[in-house]
């Protein structure tokens, strides 16, 4: 398929399997719910450790189902896998591996329609959900444990691609560390204008 260039000059370009091509919001990557998704060409590796953010500028087409925006990791470790989600219609930081969880499914509503910033920051067992620059949480999740698997894919899960997005994602993003939150703030601060926010 083609290709979604890394801009952090790390080259972990993506791979775009089905989805489109759109000129939304000065470009976005389309996904039409039913099989796409963008994964990395190589083995990622960088969010293997106790903290860690991932995040992207997503639009949604429905704000219902359970649906994937990001996703890092694999399903060998329970509490290893991290991904944001939309379920139902809230958005939940996913904390998955060998079919156990430990999902935050957030009180936070996800709007379709418009453009949101999303981001899932990780610290040990502690997350933060922030939603266009404003923090929710902290929570704690016992059974989180340091991020495992080798997959950063974006518009699905990790472990396969059952709950694609129905949507739009301009820019996704994977950070080694947890940013604070003034980071966070200053990151949707610097693109808002571009998605009308």
């Amino acid at each position: 398929g083609a290709t979604w260039t890394d801009l952090s000059g790390n080259g972990y370009n993506g791979t775009i399997t089905n989805a489109t091509f759109s000129t939304t919001a000065g470009g976005s990557i389309s996904f039409d719910g039913t099989g796409d998704y963008v994964t990395n060409s190589g083995s990622y590796t960088n969010h293997q450790q106790s903290t860690g953010t991932i995040g992207a500028w997503v639009l949604l087409d429905i704000n219902s189902e359970n649906r994937y925006t990001i996703a890092v990791g694999g399903t060998t470790t329970s509490g290893a896998t991290r991904a944001i989600r939309l379920y139902s219609t809230k958005w939940s930081c996913v904390a998955y591996g060998s079919g156990e969880t430990e999902d935050w499914n957030t009180d936070v509503s996800a709007t379709a329609g418009v453009w949101n910033h999303v981001v899932y920051v990780w610290n040990g067992t502690t997350i933060y959900f922030y939603l266009n620059g404003v923090a929710y949480g902290p929570t704690i999740r016992s059974g989180l444990v340091t991020p495992t698997g080798t997959v950063l894919r974006v518009g699905s899960e990790t472990w396969d691609t059952s709950n694609p997005l129905k949507g739009k994602i301009a820019t996704a993003f994977a950070y080694n560390t947890d940013i604070s939150a003034t980071e966070v703030k200053q990151n949707f601060n610097a693109h808002r204008i571009r998605f009308g926010l």
